[in-house]
């Protein structure tokens, strides 16, 4: 009868260790893309490298890169006309930098431009019918 040799291991896996685990407190998968929506339009993304190409560095370069994408006038239009939210989280900032962005389409950053001249086109026309409907 042969005895084998113990074998001594620092690399061994205590599964009670896992019971006491938070598993949403592990690292996520980081996505190269950061997916953006508008109500009503389905999302769409800027990759990792189109980003770095265009030095987007913070939440503030990719409003100027969304008023590009929604035919804005970034030189006319203010980024404070741009607002920003993560679906989960309430707390982004002009600074917030762009490596904090990165997710998947499930959790697309929600985007509205507040002087949207469609809005106000929409807004003043459903006034103005409303004003001329009459009801005999």
């Amino acid at each position: 009868m042969s005895i084998l040799p113990r074998v001594i291991s620092n690399n061994v896996l205590n599964t009670r260790e896992l019971e006491r685990s938070n598993l949403t407190d592990m690292p996520q998968i980081t996505s190269d893309k950061i997916w953006v929506q508008r109500p009503g339009r389905g999302p769409f993304s800027f990759t990792r490298e189109e980003l770095q190409n265009k030095s987007v560095i913070d939440l503030d370069d990719l409003k100027k890169l969304l008023l590009i994408r929604f035919g804005y006038d970034p030189e006319r239009t203010s980024t404070d006309c741009v607002i920003v939210r993560h679906p989960k989280k309430d707390n982004l900032r002009a600074s917030t930098p762009i490596n904090e962005l990165y997710n998947d389409d499930k959790s697309a950053l929600e985007v509205a431009i507040t002087n949207d001249p469609t809005v106000r086109e929409q807004v003043t026309e459903e006034a103005t019918i409303s004003k001329n409907w009459f009801f005999f």
